[in-house]
């Protein structure tokens, strides 16, 4: 028969429980990862096409964590971009090069080393605790913040500013490790980046001014990462 000395004893024993269950509950707010994937442009040359003329990317990233749902992610590599007017006969450039080529013979290559510092809004509250059952192995999450690249052939004055955005998938595979994919779109504040050699022709072709964000060049790159959590926190007993 119970008496109130064994009723203390399980509620005493319930009560370590629950702090073990808590204390093992080790959340992490650092995540510090590699990606690789393609690259490509879009601008005076290429207006329309995505996941055309692709090159390489590459980088690593560090994303802090500040709640369940957002984070903050810096993001450094390199993406190679091209592109070839040859390819889009339909894409007519008001302009005649010198030797009096038609306007989509127009052809550059380079790489941009990209540094973003972007903030990312989780779908779902993403964690590997058994014992949440909010807490998500999966989710989608969109990100937003400002971007510098620096074109390979540096002359001093080729630091892109930009705008990145985009969407990416994530889920663990372990109780420390993530993989995901993530689309990012770089939205620069300049139109120069397809107008190496040629500016002259691709410095505003349609003359629409360069005070229209839409005039101006984009590069993007779709890459797959592999990251591993850092930074213990303990949990907390709710």
């Amino acid at each position: 028969m119970f008496t109130l000395k064994h009723i203390r004893l399980i509620f005493f024993f319930a009560l370590v429980s629950v702090f073990q269950i808590a204390y093992s509950q080790a959340s992490y707010v650092g995540e510090l990862g590699l990606n690789g994937g393609i690259s490509y442009y879009n601008g005076d040359v290429n207006s329309t096409q995505i996941f055309v003329h692709n090159r390489e990317a590459a980088g690593m990233f560090f994303r802090l964590r500040v709640n369940d749902y957002i984070g903050v992610k810096i993001d450094g590599g390199i993406a190679g971009v091209k592109g070839s007017g040859k390819n889009y006969p339909k894409n007519h450039l008001p302009l005649k090069n010198e030797n009096g080529a038609a306007g989509y013979n127009y052809e550059f290559s380079k790489r941009l080393l990209n540094v973003d510092a972007v903030m990312c809004l989780n779908f779902f509250k993403f964690d590997y605790h058994k014992h949440d059952r909010e807490a998500k192995w999966h989710t989608p999450y969109v990100m937003i913040g400002p971007g510098l690249a620096i074109q390979d052939q540096w002359t001093g004055n080729d630091c892109l500013i930009n705008l990145a955005y985009g969407v990416g998938y994530k889920f663990k595979i372990g109780p420390r490790v993530n993989a995901g994919v993530e689309w990012t779109m770089h939205k620069l504040l300049h139109d120069n980046l397809d107008n190496e050699g040629f500016k002259k022709y691709l410095d505003d072709p349609y003359k629409v001014g360069h005070e229209r964000l839409k005039n101006n060049d984009y590069f993007s790159t779709c890459v797959l990462f592999v990251s591993f959590d850092l930074i213990k926190k303990r949990g907390i007993c709710h």
